[in-house]
């Protein structure tokens, strides 16, 4: 079958609070953002693997707070906001700027949301004593249900319609990882583009086999 050339249009995926889906592998990290203000620590780190719903989480905590901003290590400024997301710790290089920052937090009274793939291990001992008194709270595999939902959901967020047995049939197939989701959906989509097919079992089961 002659293949087209696909285009990649650009879409948005919703990053509302209601639109984040909820099971036993994120409860507690949900928990944790939904009743940020009255946190009795200044700083907690939510960690999981990749497409977990980290972003998703530091978000939704931005919005609660109003005054709420991701920034950037290498880039802060001089008047920190109130409450503020560092995302992917554990691949900052910046280890005395991410003590400075988490000692200011102290200081103004702030919250400081921190996201990581794995718990991280600094050089810089101070740094590192804060983070072993930091909240850790991880996001699990998911469960069958889980992984229908979020399949479902991505495909919803591209406008893309697909039949619940489609769905299915990969929830089935493919490793209990929220990585392993990614891949096959966005697989799945580029042959559904390429192809100018709707996404049937053959297509996934070509996506699965091209993606894992």
């Amino acid at each position: 079958m002659q293949e087209q050339l696909s285009l990649k249009l650009p879409y948005r995926p919703s990053f509302d609070r209601g639109d984040f889906l909820v099971a036993p592998c994120n409860f507690e990290a949900v928990q944790w953002i939904d009743h940020c203000d009255s946190w009795c620590t200044p700083a907690i780190i939510i960690y999981g693997e990749s497409g977990c719903g980290k972003s998703h989480l530091a978000t939704t905590f931005s919005h609660i707070c109003l005054d709420g901003r991701s920034l950037n290590l290498t880039q802060l400024p001089s008047v920190c906001p109130k409450h503020i997301v560092i995302e992917h710790i554990d691949e900052t290089a910046h280890e005395e700027t991410l003590f400075h920052l988490y000692n200011r937090i102290i200081g103004q009274g702030s919250k400081l949301l921190m996201t990581a793939r794995h718990i991280p291990q600094f050089n810089l001992k101070d740094l590192q004593s804060r983070i072993n008194a930091t909240p850790k709270i991880e996001i699990s595999t998911p469960d069958e249900e889980l992984i229908y939902a979020v399949f479902y959901k991505a495909f919803q967020d591209r406008h893309l319609i697909i039949e619940p047995k489609v769905i299915e049939y990969a929830v089935l197939r493919i490793p209990r990882s929220f990585e392993a989701i990614k891949k096959v959906f966005e697989q799945a989509d580029n042959l559904s583009l390429s192809r100018g097919q709707k996404v049937t079992i053959p297509l996934m089961k070509s996506a699965i086999e091209q993606a894992l």
